[in-house]
C-alpha cells in the first residue's frame, strides 16, 4: 500500500511538473549545495548505552548537486544527488555493563537521489524566496566502532516526500547564491542491522529545522 501512495505521488509530481511548462523560457540550470559542521567537546558526551567525557568530535559534511530546467519564470524542476557523512569521536568511553573502557566512534556514510520542484515568489527580483516540493530516496549506512572494531553495522532504506524553503540572490545574468533549509517532511523506510534476519519497518512525519539541514550553495544558467 505504501509502494501504491509513493507511485501515485510520482505520478501526480510529473503532471504537475508538465502542467507548468510554458514557452517564455527554456533554460538548464546547474548548481549545488554545501554543509559542513564541526563541534568539539560541545557537550558530555552520553547515550543509553554508554557513559563518556567531554572529549568528543562530531564533524557533518553534506553535498547535494543538481541539475534543472526552467520551466517558466516562476518554476524550475530538476533532479539532485546526495551524499553525507556524519563522524562521531567519543574518545576513551565507558559501555554500559562492559569493564574498563573503549575509544568509540560512529560514523554515517548517506546517499541519495531525488526528483524536485523549486516556486520562486519573485523571480524578476535579485532576492527570490522560494518553495521547494520534493520526492527522494536515500540509504544510510551506520557503524559504530570499538577500539578499531566494527560492533554494530546497519543499513537503513529511506523514502521522502518533503518540502522546504530557500532563498536565491543574482549575482549576475548567470550566477546565483543560494540557501536552502529543511522542512516538513513525511518518510516511510527500513532498517536492518548486519547479523539479523528482520527488518524494521518506520514511517514519520515531522518538521526539521536544525543546522545540519542548512545548505549554502551556487547556481549557474547554462
Amino acid at each position: 500500500m505504501k509502494n501504491l501512495t509513493l507511485l501515485m505521488l510520482c505520478f501526480a509530481f510529473g503532471q504537475f511538473l508538465q502542467a507548468q511548462e510554458d514557452s517564455e523560457t527554456r533554460k538548464f540550470v546547474s548548481g549545488g549545495y554545501i554543509n559542513f559542521n564541526v563541534q568539539n567537546n560541545s557537550q558530555p558526551a552520553s547515550g543509553n548505552s554508554f557513559a563518556g567525557n567531554n572529549d568528543n568530535k562530531y564533524i557533518s559534511f553534506g553535498f547535494n548537486p543538481y541539475i534543472g530546467r526552467q520551466l517558466n519564470k516562476h518554476f524550475l524542476a530538476g533532479i539532485d544527488l546526495l551524499y553525507g557523512i556524519r563522524n562521531s569521536d567519543y574518545g576513551k568511553t565507558t559501555i554500559i555493563g562492559q569493564v574498563g573502557t573503549v575509544d568509540l566512534e560512529r560514523k554515517v556514510n548517506e546517499y541519495g537521489v531525488g526528483l524536485f520542484g523549486r516556486y520562486g515568489f519573485t523571480p524578476d527580483k535579485a532576492f527570490n524566496f522560494y518553495l521547494q516540493p520534493a520526492l527522494s530516496y536515500n540509504m544510510i549506512q551506520s557503524k559504530e566502532i570499538q577500539d578499531a572494531q566494527v560492533v554494530w553495522d546497519n543499513q537503513t532504506n529511506i523514502f521522502e516526500l518533503n518540502i522546504g524553503a530557500g532563498l536565491l540572490y543574482d549575482i549576475n545574468e548567470r550566477l546565483r547564491a543560494t540557501i536552502r533549509t529543511g522542512g516538513l517532511y513525511y518518510m516511510i523506510g527500513n532498517s536492518k542491522t548486519d547479523g539479523s534476519e528482520s527488518k524494521q519497518h518506520f514511517d514519520s512525519f515531522g518538521l526539521n529545522l536544525n543546522l545540519s539541514n542548512i545548505y549554502f550553495g551556487v547556481e549557474v544558467r547554462i
